[in-house]
């Protein structure tokens, strides 16, 4: 994926039809970067499992990253998904200090380290 976003993602709107969610227009680009860095650490490595899983659904980075109330609070049926390509975390990752083995098991000590390294008053390794 092409973009000035520091982690690229995309959000496709989709609502509900019998029982399954049905994609609606175009997806929606958004930068997840920060809605990344203030996850916890637990959430963080779910995070990592479902992109490098499945490649998508961790929602709480589109909803952290407001790009989704507006969709949600205008119908019931109303719901999402969200899209982050595994090479683009991947070089996100890079750009932060950490690799994927290092996602996948980051711990309460290496996320504070992360954060820190992001708000610039640790450089990264």
């Amino acid at each position: 994926m092409t973009s000035d976003a520091r982690l690229p993602a995309r959000v496709q709107p989709q609502v509900w039809v019998n029982d399954q969610a049905t994609d609606v227009g175009a997806s929606i680009p958004f930068d997840a970067h920060d809605a990344a860095v203030g996850l916890s650490f637990k959430a963080f490595r779910r995070m990592a499992e479902q992109v490098f899983g499945y490649g998508h659904d961790y929602d709480e980075l589109a909803i952290d990253s407001g790009v989704v109330a507006q969709w949600l609070s205008a119908g019931k049926d109303n719901t999402f998904v969200v899209i982050v390509e595994e090479e683009d975390l991947d070089d996100w990752l890079a750009s932060v200090g950490l690799d994927r083995e290092a996602a996948l098991a980051i711990d309460d000590d290496g996320m504070k380290a992360l954060q820190a390294r992001v708000s610039g008053s640790v450089p990264a390794p």
